[in-house]
């Protein structure tokens, strides 16, 4: 039943290491001190334990592998599992639902797939308590509703802390007067030439000096929509665009 693999002798110490060999388990070794002196009913009666050790877990295997109890119920639950695996994989929500003003982005409509909102060019994101701009489809083929509001702010202006933005092309004061060129210091030299004075909050399409040209903006915060003119007699002057109704 027993078979003794090694015999390893360490500064006058004897340990023997046992291995059953169907189940190639390591048993704990037994250890002497000096051959002559060892105990020979000690050894005898743990060779004996581990024996009676080892019968056991063979009937414990023997009764795993062969026990038909409950095999109807298992076979049940695991055709359950493979039934809900099958109907997950088949999950399909479609086309995310459209929101008003915002491109949707999603590379799957497959379960808990992930479509994002974000407003679209020209469009500000007028952020709100509970706002949810992700939308995740579910089991029931139905995505999760999505709040994003975005407003269209091409054709008048909306204020955030005190500053004033504005995305449209107006590019005449009130007076009719031409608005000057943001990234152009002719005829009047300005300090506005950092594309960070042009950032929108909530507004998705950068906002740059460049691509600003000469239209209407604020850019230093002064609170109101306005422009260099290319009036040399005439620096800067106020636009005629009205406020959003957000």
């Amino acid at each position: 039943m027993l078979t003794y693999l090694a015999t390893t002798v360490e500064f006058g110490t004897t340990t023997t290491h046992l291995r059953h060999p169907w189940t190639s388990i390591w048993l704990p070794g037994i250890r002497s001190v000096g051959n002559k002196d060892m105990d020979i009913e000690s050894r005898a009666a743990n060779l004996t334990s581990m024996d009676k050790r080892i019968n056991n877990l063979e009937k414990q295997i023997e009764k795993l592998l062969n026990d038909n109890e409950n095999r109807e119920d298992r076979l049940g639950h695991m055709e359950t599992a493979l039934a809900n695996l099958t109907s997950v994989l088949t999950v399909d929500c479609g086309s995310p639902t459209p929101v008003e003003g915002t491109d949707v982005v999603y590379t799957s409509t497959g379960l808990h797939a992930i479509a994002s909102y974000r407003c679209e060019k020209g469009f500000y994101n007028t952020i709100h308590p509970g706002q949810r701009i992700m939308s995740v489809c579910e089991k029931d083929g139905f995505w999760t509703m999505v709040n994003e509001k975005c407003v269209n702010i091409s054709g008048c202006w909306t204020s955030h802390a005190g500053s004033v933005f504005y995305s449209g092309t107006r590019s005449t004061t009130k007076t009719g007067k031409v608005c000057q060129r943001w990234d152009s210091q002719e005829p009047h030299g300005h300090p506005n030439t950092n594309d960070m004075r042009f950032f929108i909050p909530g507004f998705d399409t950068p906002q740059t000096v460049t691509g600003s040209a000469n239209y209407c903006r604020d850019p230093d915060r002064t609170g109101s929509v306005w422009c260099y003119t290319t009036d040399q007699s005439t620096r800067w002057e106020r636009c005629d665009v009205p406020k959003c109704n957000i």
